[in-house]
């Protein structure tokens, strides 16, 4: 028993040496071609721990288990069959590592799916490959490869398990049970992922930080079959229909004074059934109800996905949710998008993002940590308060928004602060409420209040400063959910949630009846506050442009049209329209939906393969 505890604990520490190495050889043969400052150097050392701890958790697990496989034999043969996976793991490692470090010169990427699919094609992937470069690559495996064997030839040999008995088996299990806290990055909700290394918006840094076998490992089990067909639209076909859905022009209804601080909120899982202004119901919402007659109200306002990662990532980048592929599994794709956080942070605001819970979850922190100097206040910050009350996500909408209180109260001005909320979230475990609702859905509605009354304390706080005087803010949500009314999936009720614009820049209340999402948002406010010229939001437009008036809406396999006069949604798994509705029932209206609905989700897909 103490021999396999032994292994297991030794290769587990041996491989995390091994990997903090391979960062060095990286470093060591791709540094000359980049710039990264000493603190980011050692930060991606820093961040690259958690990917690090997950690999040699794989690894080590692997071993370990199959010291149990290994007892049906004899020892001669557990051992072959030891040394065999051991030394199969080591090659594939210094391969991986070797060519990851080569080659990133040439291509500015990890080693990952679409790199390794270039291998089909070896001679024109070795094209541009040079004789130095087949040398270095020998150098590196050599490294270490050798640093394998003499960890194994002067360390691990001398714990390998010879036979496993029944006590040995046991402990090899419970060391397999334990070991999947580090493979998934903890014990919290979320999972491990790659924005756990993504710390700064100097894309080598972040590299560096990424282990290079996770990184392939976790491109390969994640790789996808697209199931949406694109044959027939070639990129600059793509582009020409993107391009018709830009914006073209710079409406808005008055010009804001220059330095207009802004605050946006935004709501987990928020309907716009729960709103009354919305058609929705009329006691789940009071203060936000109380607040719209102040402002102004969006009511036909679409979430651009079904999935947190896919409303922020529209409202942060423009890029609208896919319904194949998901950008933030992709940090390399998303730093070429724009970002609104890093366009504020340029023009010299100070910029934050604050939520109760994990924002690596989904790999969401990605969008706010790419921006340059954007604080991020997460689990992680608030972890350091032991007086919070907490749910099963994290800490409770009640102490982030006295957060951001504080903050946009007391941090220098003009500043650009976010904040996510997280307590109108399944199991919806919230603190005691003096409020119930008779209704199945009691719990969803409490929840939903508690947030209400949460933005309400807010902004009764905030409008009563000098600085809301000169504030713009926006509410809206991440997504809808299926309740109240039980709707399917391509429902687009489901996708219909609220869009508020508040604060002392706004003067008159008023309603606004065009069709509008979330990729609308960064466009209307880096033209109407920065007042920026250059059109770089390929998906967005001003909310208050009127050419295109429709709105688009994706779900896993599946996109919707929705405009003033029908609403198509076409499910690809289905391979047909699973909602068709139009003004009297126009027949080739719907039909005309249906084209630029698929159009637009296939250009969408031609546009990110080739970003």
């Amino acid at each position: 028993m103490k021999k396999v505890l032994l292994f297991g604990v030794l290769n587990f520490i041996c491989w995390f040496l091994l990997f903090q190495f391979s960062r060095i050889v990286f470093l060591t043969f791709t540094n000359g071609f980049h710039e990264i400052t000493s603190s980011e150097i050692l930060n991606s050392f820093r961040f690259g721990i958690r990917l690090d701890l997950s690999m040699s958790a794989y690894i080590t697990f692997l071993l370990t288990f199959t010291s149990v496989f290994a007892a049906a034999f004899s020892v001669k043969t557990s051992k072959l069959i030891f040394k065999t996976l051991y030394f199969l793991i080591a090659i594939i490692t210094a391969i991986a590592i070797g060519a990851d470090a080569r080659l990133y010169n040439y291509w500015g990427a990890k080693l990952d799916m679409k790199a390794m699919q270039y291998l089909a094609f070896p001679r024109e992937a070795a094209a541009s490959l040079q004789v130095k470069d087949l040398l270095l690559f020998a150098l590196i495996f050599i490294l270490f490869f050798g640093s394998t064997w003499l960890l194994w030839r002067f360390v691990l040999k001398k714990t390998a398990l010879p036979k496993t008995d029944f006590t040995s088996g046991i402990t090899a299990l419970l060391i397999c049970g334990i070991l999947i806290i580090p493979i998934r990055g903890g014990l919290d909700v979320s999972t491990l992922n790659l924005s756990s290394a993504y710390h700064s918006r100097n894309q080598y840094a972040n590299h560096v930080s990424v282990n290079t076998v996770w990184n392939a490992v976790f491109s390969i089990l994640n790789r996808s079959k697209t199931r949406i067909n694109t044959d027939g639209i070639s990129f600059p076909e793509a582009m020409m229909i993107l391009k018709k859905h830009a914006s073209k022009q710079n409406l808005f209804p008055f010009d804001l004074p220059d330095s207009t601080n802004v605050v946006v909120i935004v709501l987990e899982s928020y309907s716009a059934r729960l709103i009354s202004q919305l058609n929705g119901r009329d006691d789940v919402a009071p203060r936000m109800q109380e607040y719209i007659k102040q402002g102004w109200l969006f009511d036909n306002f679409y979430s651009n996905g079904d999935r947190s990662h896919q409303g922020l990532t529209a409202l942060f980048t423009g890029f609208p949710g896919n319904a194949e592929t998901e950008i933030l599994k992709h940090p390399d794709k998303l730093l070429r998008l724009p970002n609104l956080m890093q366009d504020f942070t340029d023009a010299g605001y100070h910029t934050s993002m604050t939520y109760g819970g994990n924002l690596e979850f989904a790999n969401i922190q990605s969008i706010f940590s790419v921006a340059n100097r954007c604080s991020i206040y997460d689990k992680s910050y608030f972890s350091k308060f032991d007086d919070l009350k907490k749910g099963k996500w994290g800490v409770h909408d009640e102490h982030t928004f006295d957060h951001l209180l504080k903050i946009c109260t007391q941090q220098p001005e003009p500043f650009l602060n976010g904040i996510f909320s997280l307590s109108n979230h399944e199991p919806f475990d919230i603190p005691e409420i003096n409020k119930t609702f008779d209704d199945p859905l009691n719990k969803l509605f409490k929840a939903a209040w508690y947030t209400d009354s949460c933005i309400g304390a807010f902004l009764d706080a905030f409008s009563k400063t000098e600085r809301w005087k000169h504030t713009l803010v926006v509410i809206t949500a991440d997504h809808a959910i299926p309740q109240p009314g039980d709707l399917p999936i391509y429902h687009p009720d489901k996708f219909h949630i609220p869009l508020i614009l508040l604060g002392g820049a706004i003067k008159q209340p008023q309603v606004f009846h065009q069709f509008a999402s979330h990729v609308d948002i960064p466009a209307t406010l880096s033209k109407w506050v920065l007042k920026e010229r250059e059109n770089k939001w390929m998906f967005s437009r001003s909310l208050f442009d009127t050419p295109r008036d429709e709105s688009y809406f994706f779900y896993n396999l599946g996109s919707g049209i929705i405009c003033r006069d029908g609403c198509v949604v076409y499910d690809y798994i289905a391979d047909k329209d699973l909602y068709r509705k139009a003004e009297g029932n126009d027949l080739k209206l719907m039909d005309e939906l249906e084209v630029r609905n698929q159009n637009f989700t296939k250009a969408i897909s031609v546009y990110f393969k080739e970003l």
